[in-house]
């Protein structure tokens, strides 16, 4: 850095000029006029406060510099004076250095100004204040001071400790404490590290740095260090990205910086269900790419208020017509709760279309009246449903009305009128089961595509956090309805990769367990056992899949073998007032594993079709497993949870073929894992403008 000294009415100022840069060009220098009370109300700002300016000294004969905090006391305008943070220090300095100026930092101020000096002693320094200065204000090189953040560096497969002194865009000033065996040498400047920044044991950020400088002292080591990371990629690229929307009035964004600890706000550029932008002006603080920051708030106009936790992407400035010049960080949601990003979600969807609702006070009756119109509940469904009509109405009252968080719901009207419909419910811990899609024939408006790709923005915003719970997307359907096996079938045959997108049929029937008696009931004692899944049986379920199938089944029904305890969706079921079992039995053959029963015991109409109450079967040894071996341990089943009436889904059509075992149709379970949501989109898109 250079200096060029600026005329003021009574003093003159050293302000801190940038070298040229590359084209051989001095760099603009913003200066700024302040008057004598400014000045006065930021000293007396910094003792309200309790904090300090820095009094720079200078060497008498060497021009060594060196500067020492000082806290300014209450000024009237014309002086001040300011007491030594550490009277030690200045004592030894006072006979060998001299006074040179004194140094403001705080927030985005970078004030270097030479005052007359009116007094020096060993507990005190006094100014006198002069009628007008110039500030320059460096974003470059000026770095914001850092308190309690530690740092970890790493060269070399070498861990230091230390702490950030301060900072900027692209620098941080680091204090490396050398811990035996550790000497300044093993440190090569040469060779680039790795640090770490925590505040209160919370990583918040990492990069990849160079190092400009270093000053060793004792056991200490000084380091000044320049990142060689621009911006991040914290998710896998997408092809289809949120869409972005600019609201008016804009949201407001407040948060604590993380490594000064001051609170700041910004004005959101544009919004997603997955991240925002905020702009970037002259005194916004710098936000690094790869920063966390662990409390954000966001504040609409209409008093909805979100707290998250979220991650600096990208700082970028836009050349566009649009946005001359304008530049703006890029920051994505990495944890929020469920329904405050359900509450996000459903404001975004009515901005870009006003007819299309996400999770909206929907009016029960209207939807009945929906469902039949639609055929949904065609003739044949509703004989199965009406003797439990009363439940099915309470369940879908608590599914509809209360704040769920294990259920989502999305709609398109017109004029009022619902046109087009789809429900999601939770089943598993990390699974997602679409049902209840349907759409008015007589739509002119493709309703039923509506709501699909509804879903799909929801799935796309919504898969990376943790809250949601959305690794796997399910569905059944049957293979004959061709508007469900063109979407969900022919995603998965264009796909084409069954550990993205995958397709498994089931056979589907109906035990009644007052009409099956057990027959072999002695033989299942002496060479057949039914018990509780042990992991090692879910493992050995795993390889025979793994072997013979693959694709997506058991991890999308979460069976896993650390998954068979969990219960905390059960949980939060009993807590809407609703049912959610599941169980799972290892039929076994002379101690080996024949098929495993998972048992899941519901409300009824969940799912209208009761495939969320229901057993479902995996086939292991389907040469030695009988069909009244096969029944009685679905009887057994059914003693133990008194269950009657229920649907059986069996995961080897072939299986009930080569034994002549009927059944009633044939359900293909279509998963999607959603990190891979973007073949699917394509797909579904694609479709979308063929419709």
């Amino acid at each position: 850095m250079s200096y060029q000294l600026i005329k003021s009415d009574s003093t003159v100022c050293p302000v801190k000029v940038p070298e040229a840069d590359g084209s051989g060009q001095k760099a603009d220098v913003p200066h700024q006029k302040l008057s004598k009370q400014q000045l006065v109300n930021k000293l007396n700002y910094l003792n309200f406060q309790d904090k300090s300016i820095l009094v720079n000294f200078k060497h008498k004969k060497y021009g060594q510099e060196f500067n020492c905090p000082a806290k300014p006391q209450p000024c009237l305008g014309e002086d001040v004076v300011c007491s030594w943070a550490d009277p030690s220090v200045v004592k030894s300095k006072l006979h060998t250095h001299v006074f040179e100026s004194i140094i403001l930092k705080e927030r985005q101020w970078n004030l270097e100004i030479k005052l007359e000096l009116l007094e020096l002693t060993e507990e005190h320094i006094h100014f006198k204040i002069p009628e007008i200065y110039y500030q320059y204000v460096s974003k470059k090189s000026h770095r914001e001071r850092c308190q309690d953040v530690q740092v970890q560096m790493i060269q070399n497969s070498v861990v230091f400790s230390g702490d950030l002194i301060d900072f900027n865009a692209s620098e941080f000033n680091v204090k490396i404490q050398l811990k035996p065996p550790q000497t300044p040498q093993w440190i090569n400047p040469d060779e680039p590290v790795n640090i770490l920044l925590m505040r209160e044991k919370e990583s918040i950020y990492s990069t990849e740095c160079k190092i400009v400088s270093e000053k060793s002292n004792s056991n200490t080591v000084e380091i000044l260090l320049e990142s060689t990371r621009q911006n991040i990629q914290r998710f896998p690229k997408k092809k289809f990205r949120s869409n972005r929307e600019k609201i008016s009035p804009a949201p407001i964004i407040r948060l604590q910086h993380p490594l000064t600890g001051y609170v700041h706000e910004f004005d959101v550029v544009d919004l997603s269900g997955s991240g925002f932008s905020v702009e970037k002006t002259s005194t916004s603080p710098d936000l690094l790419p790869g920063m966390i920051l662990p409390k954000v708030t966001m504040r609409f106009a209409n008093s909805l208020k979100l707290e998250f936790k979220a991650q600096v992407i990208h700082y970028e400035t836009q050349t566009s017509q649009e946005m001359v010049n304008q530049s703006k960080y890029g920051i994505a949601i990495i944890d929020i709760p469920a329904q405050d990003h359900l509450k996000l979600q459903s404001s975004l969807t009515q901005l870009s279309n006003k007819n299309a609702f996400l999770c909206d006070e929907l009016d029960v009756d209207s939807l009945w009246n929906f469902l039949f119109e639609a055929g949904f509940i065609y003739p044949e469904k509703y004989t199965y449903i009406e003797k439990n009509s009363d439940n099915i109405k309470d369940t879908y009252e608590k599914i509809y009305l209360k704040n769920s968080s294990i259920a989502r719901h999305f709609t398109y009207k017109n004029k009022g009128l619902i046109a087009g419909h789809l429900s999601m419910i939770r089943f598993y811990e990390n699974t997602w089961l679409i049902h209840h899609h349907a759409g008015r024939k007589s739509s002119a408006y493709n309703a039923g595509l509506v709501v699909l790709n509804q879903i799909g923005h929801y799935s796309n915003n919504s898969h990376s956090l943790f809250s949601n719970h959305m690794k796997y997307l399910i569905c059944y359907f049957r293979p004959e309805n061709k508007f469900p096996n063109r979407v969900f079938g022919g995603a998965a045959r264009t796909i084409s990769d069954e550990n993205k997108c995958d397709v498994k049929p089931f056979a589907y029937f109906h035990f009644n367990g007052n009409n099956n008696s057990p027959t072999i009931e002695n033989e299942m004692t002496r060479e057949w056992s039914l018990n509780s899944s042990s992991p090692e049986d879910i493992e050995e379920l795993d390889a025979f899949y793994a072997y013979t199938n693959g694709g997506l089944l058991l991890k999308a029904l979460n069976i896993e073998p650390s998954k068979i305890g969990l219960n905390s969706l059960t949980h939060e079921y009993k807590n809407l007032g609703l049912k959610r079992e599941r169980h799972l039995f290892s039929l076994k053959h002379n101690h080996t594993l024949t098929a495993v029963f998972m048992v899941n015991i519901s409300n009824k109409g969940l799912n209208l079709s009761d495939l969320t109450n229901a057993v479902t079967t995996f086939i292991i040894d389907s040469k030695n497993l009988s069909e009244s071996i096969f029944k009685s341990a679905l009887y057994l089943i059914a003693t133990a949870h008194s269950m009657n009436n229920f649907p059986v889904l069996v995961s080897s059509p072939s299986y009930m073929n080569d034994h002549a075992i009927n059944f009633e149709k044939i359900y293909n379970l279509w998963m999607l894992d959603t990190q891979f949501g973007d073949n699917y989109f394509r797909y579904v898109n694609r479709l979308t403008r063929l419709a």
